[in-house]
């Protein structure tokens, strides 16, 4: 009976041991929770069947003839074609020494031996939803990039598309005129805040309706008081914004900090931002856009926490302490 109902079925779960009466023991528990399960004996074997299949996750044992499970982790790892792969060890040895030696070698955990069933399924499960978590934020990112390159495109459209018309037409005031007000209404109509400063009086020149759900503010507000933008940073976070806006060198600028709202909710964003120069050479205003991914930090810390963090305990776990002797060793 599968235990975890919820669980996504027919993972490929590949189980590497030399002796057949483990693979026949695993395999029979991971098949009654709907896993589509191979085994094979020896690390030479593992390397093939994974090359080929591409498991989602695989049990290998550290001590067996011919190649041991570190060697054969460390080239799945070289492998581009599985060094994404999990791989939870299982040994005998309770050593930490040999814990830490498997997890600098690749491995996300380890199991020893004589081990439970429902423990091994139970951090399977957790690795495959780890693995599914990463996946999301990977498809999140990609997908945010591809909007703000879309705008970016759109917003250069239409700079194009002015400078023609003033060529061909030669009536400058009201081709600007025309062309502005399609410009602020596809800067209105996104998702992402655009905003555009004086470089010299630090007054906003123009802030779009998104800047209302970021900022929890109206955006008349926002543009009466110049200073209130800057306000609304995370204390923590200002000071590292404010230099790299103020600096006259820095002509792009990528930014992630915190805006905490009227009410105090925070809001994590992505500012990416220009200097724009007139015809003399000299900056005259800075134009940008922040990106909302409070989402995405949300899913990050989650991710961090379960990736350092015994799932059964909650206690931290080997990662957490690998990363504390790693600190321990860089300070001394």
């Amino acid at each position: 009976m599968n235990i975890f109902p919820e669980e996504q079925a027919k993972a490929k779960i590949l189980v590497v041991d030399d002796k057949p009466e483990n693979i026949q023991l695993l395999s029979d528990a991971l098949s009654n929770q709907e896993y589509d399960v191979k085994g094979v004996v020896n690390g030479t074997m593992a390397l093939m069947v994974a090359n080929t299949v591409i498991p989602d996750l695989i049990l290998l044992d550290v001590v067996m003839p011919g190649l041991d499970g570190y060697q054969v982790c460390e080239q799945l790892k070289a492998n581009e074609v599985t060094h994404n792969i999990p791989i939870i060890f299982l040994s005998a040895s309770n050593n930490s020494v040999d814990r830490i030696k498997a997890l600098s070698a690749g491995g996300v955990d380890y199991i020893n031996k004589p081990f439970q069933i429902d423990e091994v399924l139970l951090r399977i499960r957790n690795q495959l939803k780890l693995q599914t978590a990463q996946t999301k934020i990977l498809k999140f990112n990609t997908e945010l990039e591809q909007r703000i390159r879309e705008r970016t495109a759109q917003l250069e459209a239409a700079n194009q598309e002015l400078k023609q018309e003033v060529k061909e037409r030669r009536e400058v005031t009201k081709l600007l005129q025309k062309s502005e007000e399609k410009l602020e209404s596809i800067l209105n109509s996104l998702e992402e805040v655009v905003w555009s400063t004086d470089v010299v009086t630090s007054n906003l020149l123009f802030l779009n309706p998104a800047a209302q759900k970021v900022y929890g503010r109206p955006v008349d507000e926002l543009l009466a008081n110049p200073d209130l933008r800057l306000e609304s940073i995370h204390p923590e976070d200002r000071d590292r914004v404010k230099s790299s806006l103020a600096n006259s060198l820095n002509q792009f600028s990528d930014l992630e900090y915190r805006i905490v709202q009227p009410n105090g909710a925070i809001r994590w964003v992505w500012e990416r931002s220009r200097l724009i120069f007139d015809d003399t050479g000299t900056a005259s205003r800075r134009d940008g856009i922040i990106s909302d991914v409070t989402e995405r930090k949300k899913i990050e810390s989650e991710l961090s926490y379960e990736a350092k963090h015994d799932s059964l305990t909650h206690l931290p776990n080997r990662s957490a302490f690998i990363e504390r002797v790693e600190q321990a060793l860089w300070q001394s």
